[in-house]
């Protein structure tokens, strides 16, 4: 049986982790209050928050493509390389089939592929 979630708080969501959050969510309040009380400051606030936002987010978009285009691995096809001295990994021998104790049968069974041209 699977664990219950724990109930998700609220406040923890919300909550400013720093003093720069705290700053920005205390901005964004009393822009709000602002603009809820009829003031056009509080709306030309918030917009321009809106547009640094935006603009600080794209930024870290193009340098995060930047360094991905940085960092990208060039993969190129290329032919396959034959192997050499192989020891046959999917074969008819078994150990426990006597009649394959027999070195003539063992023989035959090695030449097979190479009669069929592999």
């Amino acid at each position: 049986m699977l664990n219950p979630r724990p109930p998700l708080e609220i406040d923890k969501i919300l909550a400013p982790r720093s003093s720069r959050d705290f700053l920005g969510y205390a901005i964004v309040g009393v822009l709000i209050s602002l603009l809820s009380g009829g003031n056009p400051i509080g709306l030309i606030g918030l917009v321009t928050i809106f547009i640094a936002w935006w603009w600080r987010d794209y930024r870290q978009l193009q340098q995060l493509k930047q360094l991905r285009l940085q960092l990208e691995v060039q993969v190129k096809k290329a032919a396959p390389v034959p192997a050499k001295g192989l020891i046959l990994l999917l074969s008819p021998y078994s150990p426990k089939n006597p009649a394959l104790k027999n070195s003539e049968i063992i023989e035959s069974l090695l030449d097979e592929p190479k009669r069929r041209g592999y």
